[in-house]
C-alpha cells in the first residue's frame, strides 16, 4: 500500500499547491494542500502498521469516525459539507469491497474537506459579488427600479456548494467506471 511513488506523490502536490497559492487560486491551493497532507499521512501511518489487517482495521476506523465527526462540526457550524459526505460514501462503498487502501484514503479525503469547508465558505472570508443594476424606466413608471449595488455571498455559497456537488458527482462516475472495468 505505500510507496516511493507515495512520498513523490505527496511532495508533487505540496509544490502544486504552493504554484497555485502563488498564482492567486487559493481554493485550488488549499485542496491541492489537503491532497498532500493526506498522501503523506497515509504513508506514515500505514507504514508503521505495516501489513497487519486488525492495525490497519483499527485505522479505518479511526478515519471513519474522524470523518463522522468532521462532518458533524462543520454541520455545527452552518456548513453543509457535501462533498465531504461524498467522500465518506465513498469509503464506505470501499469498504464494502474490501479495499482498505481506497477506503482509508476516501475516510481522510472526507476529513479534511469536512474541516475545509470553514475556511472556504467562512462569510468573513469569502470574496463579494457585486453587481451594479442598470437603471430601468418601466412603460407604467417613471422612477428608475433598483438602482445601486448589491452583494450576494448567498450567490458565492451556492456556487461553491453547486461545484462541491460536481466534483463528487464526477469523481462517482470516475470510480464507478473503474469498477465496471475490472
Amino acid at each position: 500500500m505505500v510507496g516511493e511513488s507515495s512520498v513523490s506523490d505527496a511532495a508533487q502536490s505540496l509544490n502544486d499547491a504552493q504554484s497555485e497559492y502563488e498564482a492567486g487560486r487559493y481554493t485550488s491551493a488549499l485542496f491541492y494542500a489537503i491532497e498532500s497532507n493526506i498522501k503523506s499521512s497515509i504513508t506514515i501511518e500505514l507504514s508503521m502498521s505495516g501489513d497487519d489487517p486488525g492495525v490497519i482495521g483499527e485505522k479505518i476506523q479511526r478515519a471513519k469516525d474522524d470523518a463522522k465527526i468532521a462532518i458533524q462540526l462543520s454541520r455545527e457550524e452552518g456548513y453543509e459539507p457535501m462533498l465531504a459526505e461524498c467522500y465518506y460514501e465513498y469509503g464506505e462503498n470501499f469498504e464494502e469491497k474490501e479495499d482498505a487502501a481506497n477506503a482509508f484514503r476516501m475516510y481522510k479525503y472526507a476529513k479534511e474537506v469536512a474541516l475545509a469547508y470553514k475556511h472556504i465558505s467562512n462569510p468573513e472570508t469569502m470574496p463579494t459579488i457585486v453587481t451594479e443594476t442598470p437603471s430601468v424606466s418601466t412603460p407604467f413608471s417613471s422612477t428608475p427600479s433598483s438602482q445601486g449595488t448589491t452583494t450576494s455571498k448567498e450567490g458565492s455559497k451556492f456556487i461553491l456548494i453547486l461545484g462541491s456537488g460536481l466534483v463528487g458527482l464526477f469523481m462517482g462516475i470516475l470510480i464507478g467506471s473503474a469498477f465496471r472495468g475490472k
